[in-house]
């Protein structure tokens, strides 16, 4: 009743607040952050029962050209590069140099650091449920890291359990951290040097660089050192991407590679529109020309919904008449509902 009111002007939750059909008496802003599967705020903005909000996307995640192309095609981009040099070291540990990964963190214990040790989630739940959890926090507590303080972050503690434990990790009141629930996204980890990612090659490309930049926002002088172990039988696909992802030197190649080897259902939600494709030019290779081309198009769109004026009549004879041959798809008018938001402001403050 208050957001249909107007009494409440700034409303935070998940993208599940958008699904339950809430009333609100002038939506004007929606952000929001895409992780894993992109599209879906753009659906559900979409999709609300009221004029359409302004969308600001946020993704933490090198989004593929090809991507940005289907779910984004309407939006403005922005390209944001951290020109912060972290140092950090990763390795790829077979099952069998496990015991070299823990001696590795076992020392940085002694040395005042701490450690985090990360396990895999299947299909969104976590792979040790709470029994064994404990299991593993009381063999590495007694055995490996005899002394330390161990502590559990496991998606079966309470909200506020696994706050007070994330906060108590932070503050230096644990040595080692045992997540089975994603800490990714959480607030930096200010004095961990070492990680250790169990099971890596089980776990999403995305989740392991979401995870690598949160380790490299820690404090630490030395360089944060993070060890991928794999399994005893490993999933080999999986593997190899951990490989890649420990040598590459490029994030946003390494997401091209990955779409352009798994398919974009691996980086989409399902019923994404597909991206135009053409034989003479490559996402992999051509990402800055693709996106220069998209914001090229975006400010004509804007500034001339029916490509009516000028010369643009002109490119829209020529697009009518070679779209098919170039892209493989007959060209389509633009909509004029696309052209973005700030004519519509501007017309409404002229009101006033």
């Amino acid at each position: 009743d208050a957001l249909r009111r107007g009494e409440v002007h700034v409303v935070f939750g998940t993208a599940e607040l958008l699904e339950q059909n809430l009333e609100f008496r002038r939506l004007g802003l929606v952000v929001g952050e895409e992780r894993e599967l992109f599209g879906r705020l753009q659906r559900l903005v979409r999709e609300l029962k009221q004029p359409t909000p302004d969308l600001l996307v946020l993704n933490p995640v090198p989004v593929p050209a090809s991507a940005i192309l289907s779910v984004y095609a309407s939006q403005d981009i922005s390209v944001v590069h951290d020109t912060v040099e972290r140092a950090m070291t990763s390795s790829f540990v077979p099952a069998a140099d496990r015991e070299q990964a823990y001696a590795k963190a076992k020392a940085a214990v002694d040395k005042g650091r701490q450690v985090v040790v990360v396990f895999p989630q299947v299909r969104g739940a976590d792979a040790l449920d709470a029994r064994e959890a404990l299991r593993v926090k009381a063999a590495l507590e007694n055995e490996i890291f005899e002394g330390a303080r161990v502590v559990l972050f496991h998606g079966a503690m309470s909200r506020e359990e696994r706050h007070q434990t994330y906060m108590d990790f932070r503050r230096h009141r644990a040595d080692v951290l045992v997540a089975t629930a994603p800490l990714e996204d959480g607030p930096p980890l200010p004095a961990v040097s070492v990680a250790i990612v169990e099971q890596a090659d089980r776990t999403d490309l995305g989740r392991l660089y979401r995870l690598r930049g949160q380790l490299m926002r820690s404090r630490v002088p030395e360089a944060v050192d993070i060890q991928y172990v794999v399994g005893g039988t490993p999933d080999e696909e999986g593997a190899a991407w951990v490989k890649r992802l420990v040598e590459a030197k490029d994030p946003l190649t390494l997401f091209e590679e990955w779409v352009e080897e798994r398919g974009m259902n691996t980086v989409v939600e399902e019923g994404a529109p597909e991206p135009p494709s053409s034989p003479w030019i490559n996402p992999l290779r051509d990402r800055a020309v693709l996106l220069a081309a998209h914001a090229a198009a975006r400010r004509l769109v804007a500034s001339d919904p029916g490509l009516r004026r000028g010369n643009h009549s002109d490119l829209l004879a020529a697009l009518e008449r070679g779209s098919e041959a170039l892209i493989g798809t007959p060209f389509t008018q633009p909509d004029p509902t696309e052209a973005g938001n700030s004519r519509r402001r501007r017309r409404r403050r002229k009101r006033r």
